[in-house]
């Protein structure tokens, strides 16, 4: 299946539970309404690569995550991390002298990878291969570029 982006270019808000369901994603009918409906029928079967894009403060991160909530209260595996933390961890094993495939296998054998801040680490030719092989190994990659 094809990468499909859908622009982000509204707002999302949070009640006093905080971010992450799908009810407190407040969107303009007329922006945001694909990307919320998209965000929606991913979370019930998740197939292919979607990337939710738009600049800061515009629902991204809130749908990631409203789709993370949305496969764990149906008892359904996935992995919710941002590219910075991630790269981070590699680092730091690198760094250290001790392996990191075994992030990078775990991220890669997850039935559903939710990727956030894929725009925030500096671009290299390790972390776009990291990215191509996870948006072919994994059911689906929602990602969050702006």
């Amino acid at each position: 299946m094809g990468l499909t982006f859908f622009p982000c270019s509204s707002y999302a808000t949070a009640n006093s539970s905080g971010l992450g369901g799908f009810f407190r994603y407040s969107c303009d009918p007329a922006q945001q309404a694909k990307a919320f409906e998209q965000a929606q029928a991913f979370a019930r079967a998740p197939q292919g690569t979607v990337a939710f894009t738009g600049s800061y403060g515009t629902g991204k991160t809130h749908l990631l995550v409203a789709i993370a909530n949305a496969r764990r209260e149906a008892n359904q595996p996935c992995l919710y991390v941002s590219a910075v933390t991630l790269f981070e961890a590699i680092s730091d094993r690198i760094h250290h002298e001790r392996e990191y495939q075994p992030l990078l296998q775990r991220a890669a054998r997850t039935p559903l990878l939710l990727l956030d801040d894929l725009d925030k680490p500096k671009p290299s030719e390790f972390r776009e291969s990291v990215y191509t092989s996870y948006s072919t190994n994994a059911a689906g990659l929602v990602s969050r570029w702006r």
